[in-house]
């Protein structure tokens, strides 16, 4: 049986989204501020919501290829596991906001 996680991630794909939004102040700090808003009322559908929102606008930004390389990019984009990426980030979240707290 073959092994296709990543560095505690289902697999490449999802481990590549992660590291970016983890390594992009920009993106961090935008989907960090919904999870923020969302995980205060439930965790679970925090993570559910957050997930759908990340696939939505990633697919979004992909760019208008053509030929091998959409199929490519296409393919990859779809192995991505987008309620991992969301559950990770909201996990963050909760992380900053208990050390905040036990700092203050």
């Amino acid at each position: 049986m073959k092994d296709d996680t990543y560095n505690g991630f289902s697999n490449w794909e999802t481990w590549v989204v992660n590291l970016w939004l983890d390594n992009d102040s920009g993106l961090y700090e935008h989907y960090g501020d919904m999870a923020h808003t969302e995980v205060s009322k439930d965790k679970e559908r925090a993570v559910f919501k957050l997930s759908l929102i990340l696939q939505a606008e990633f697919v979004e930004w992909m760019p208008e290829w053509e030929g091998v390389y959409m199929e490519l990019l296409s393919g990859a984009m779809t192995k991505v596991n987008w309620h991992q990426v969301a559950r990770h980030l909201v996990e963050r979240v909760e992380e900053e906001e208990n050390h905040a707290k036990s700092v203050n």
